[in-house]
């Protein structure tokens, strides 16, 4: 199983050589505005929560890198 953001990461890298520095993440869930979005890399989970209009439940929880292989988060930090 190959992952799309990686392999078209590797591809422009190696053809372009254009560096890495942007993620693509969808937010969905309990947040005012559900969206996939291009981020930097290195921005935190609270900033990203921020730009999806922030959670609408009192104690959320996050999972990075999906619903199969995800693992929870609980540092809006990470």
């Amino acid at each position: 199983v190959n992952n799309v953001q990686t392999v078209l990461n590797i591809a422009r890298a190696v053809e372009q050589g254009y560096p890495v520095t942007r993620r693509t993440l969808t937010v969905n869930g309990a947040v005012a505005r559900p969206l996939t979005l291009a981020v930097p890399l290195g921005i935190s989970l609270r900033e990203v929560l921020d730009l999806a209009g922030g959670a609408t439940v009192d104690d959320p929880g996050f999972i990075n890198g999906g619903p199969m292989m995800g693992s929870l988060i609980t540092s809006l930090e990470t």
